[in-house]
């Protein structure tokens, strides 16, 4: 069931249609990074026979590139969609934005984001128009791997099949590159800027028992009360982070962590991973239960001036690999 209402609930539906999907694919639709590594990423790009379609804040890894090139070369129509900003921030390696002459070299169309938005920050494939992969996950080797200081990123994919929701996804894509407007009217997902931050507190709002969270920045006071406000409601609420995530003399998120604990959430700091993942994990368990994966950190940037995307989805196998995932780094984290 796909319904189009403005908490953005998708059910994943890959039972019906599994004939799309690469050999193996994981019941649940979720890939784990960085457990999964590249594997499942290269399985979709190389499974493509007509096209793709990718939105990426960040696409510089060598074998995601060589993947990109080879099935251009192959013949797959190719369109990219990359950010014109990035931030730069002080524990990231320094490296190329973009390889956009690698892949106009082999016909791939590379676009750039429209210049009315800050950065486009959302990672996204679509393959031959028949899947979808949405990440929180940037597609570089920091990411994958680490580096020399830095631990590989806690991320996750999931997978997106429902005709009608690859439609929205193009819809948009075309849009940005076209740089039309849109809107999130009706949306299957949480468009930023175009939603903004109510579709988060209604979500926030809904939770019945639990609320466990993965963030890199939780800096938007609005947001920040709305989970303050379901803690003190008697709501289980986890926040599980990373410290200093961009600065390693300086985390700005610490005044609302120290709020959110003083109103009754509970928090927690991971450093066996880098902290990436943008999730939230509303009432495992019980019949309200359901996920949201997506791109947008929780400030004000992300969700006012951000191209970012997310999608909310209720299923059992993915809130159950969610939710394995999360207690695992939760007793993991201090």
């Amino acid at each position: 069931m796909l319904r189009p209402v403005f908490l953005c609930v998708v059910t994943l539906l890959w039972q019906v249609t599994v004939w799309a999907l690469p050999v193996d694919w994981p019941q649940s639709g979720v890939i784990v990074l960085p457990d999964a590594g590249r594997t499942p990423l290269l399985k979709a790009i190389q499974d493509a026979k007509d096209s793709l379609q990718v939105a990426a804040y960040k696409l510089t890894d060598d074998t995601v590139v060589g993947a990109l090139v080879e099935a251009a070369q192959r013949g797959v129509h190719i369109e990219i969609l990359l950010t014109k900003n990035m931030y730069r921030h002080e524990r990231q390696v320094d490296q190329s934005q973009t390889r956009t002459a690698q892949f106009e070299r082999v016909g791939i169309k590379v676009y750039e984001a429209p210049e009315y938005f800050e950065q486009l920050h959302y990672k996204m494939l679509v393959v031959d128009k028949n899947y979808a992969l949405v990440s929180t996950g940037n597609w570089d080797a920091e990411s994958f791997d680490g580096h020399t200081t830095e631990k590989p990123a806690r991320d996750f994919m999931v997978t997106l099949t429902e005709e009608n929701a690859i439609k929205e996804l193009l819809d948009f894509f075309y849009k940005d590159v076209r740089r039309e407007p849109t809107s999130s009217t009706r949306t299957h997902f949480i468009w930023s800027p175009d939603a903004g931050r109510k579709p988060f507190v209604t979500l926030i709002a809904s939770a019945k028992k639990s609320l466990w969270i993965y963030q890199q920045d939780i800096q938007d006071s609005t947001l920040v009360n709305a989970m303050a406000d379901a803690a003190r409601r008697g709501i289980e609420v986890r926040l599980l982070m990373m410290p200093y995530p961009f600065d390693k003399s300086k985390d700005d998120n610490l005044p609302h962590q120290r709020y959110l604990k003083e109103r009754g959430a509970q928090v927690r700091l991971m450093t066996h991973l880098y902290g990436h993942a943008k999730v939230m994990i509303l009432d495992a368990g019980e019949e309200s239960e359901k996920i949201y994966v997506g791109s947008a950190n929780f400030y004000p940037q992300s969700l006012e001036k951000n191209r970012e995307l997310g999608v909310v989805l209720e299923n059992a196998d993915a809130v159950e690999c969610l939710k394995t995932v999360f207690l695992r780094d939760w007793h993991m984290a201090r």
